[in-house]
């Protein structure tokens, strides 16, 4: 699974909005232009441009039609087509893609927001979070491990009150039904990124080509 960082503060010139537009099908623009706030442009647009480079480099279209499944995942139906997802929070735009199904979430850590969200978790995680060496990183490891999971499902965040899967931290791995979903966490400054595969394999901090931003 590859996995894409972009931060919109390090974009190049080459990359500002003005520019993104212009190179960009008419549905993906007005998308963008819904948002009211540049910084939310500025996240929608790379996170498009994100999608279509890659579609252009393993399928060879960048004029691609993406697609959204009935709860807003966005995906290519072509067969053999890789499967991706994207996430977003302050000014990190994340992308997970591969051969299998992935889901993807950052978050940038808020320590005024965080205690009221842990009624959101099970007892045990609830527990978890309370005797944490750090508990705001714990609960943001959670979290996003959370989001990445039901991203990769394809369902919205309401099932958190709902959520009859067992997370395995130990193992890194989600035990969900009949299946075993596996997932990673990483930590850069005052973010948490956590990514979710149906298949176990080797994680590559990815680049792609023509893409002005460096990882």
């Amino acid at each position: 699974m590859d996995l894409y960082i972009a931060d919109i503060k390090k974009l190049e010139d080459s990359l500002k909005l003005e520019t993104i537009l212009t190179s960009l099908p008419k549905e993906d623009c007005d998308k963008i232009l819904k948002f009211r706030k540049l910084e939310d442009r500025m996240r929608c647009a790379l996170g498009r441009v994100m999608i279509r480079r890659l579609a252009e480099e393993e399928i060879g279209l960048w004029d691609i039609e993406i697609k959204l499944s009935e709860n807003g995942k966005p995906y290519f139906d072509i067969e053999k087509a890789p499967k991706f997802n994207l996430s977003h929070s302050g000014d990190l735009v994340v992308m997970a893609a591969g051969k299998y199904e992935v889901g993807v979430d950052v978050q940038k850590h808020k320590s005024a927001k965080w205690e009221r969200l842990i009624k959101c978790f099970k007892p045990s995680e609830q527990e978890m979070i309370r005797t944490a060496e750090d508990p705001e990183a714990c609960f943001y490891k959670i979290w996003t491990i959370k989001e990445a999971f039901f991203k990769f499902l394809g369902i919205g965040i309401s099932m958190f009150k709902n959520d009859d899967s067992t997370i395995d931290y130990r193992n890194n791995r989600i035990i969900y039904k009949d299946s075993i979903i596996y997932f990673n966490v990483i930590n850069m400054a005052d973010y948490t990124i956590s990514f979710c595969s149906g298949k176990k394999s080797e994680v590559n901090y990815a680049s792609l080509k023509n893409f002005s931003y460096k990882l």
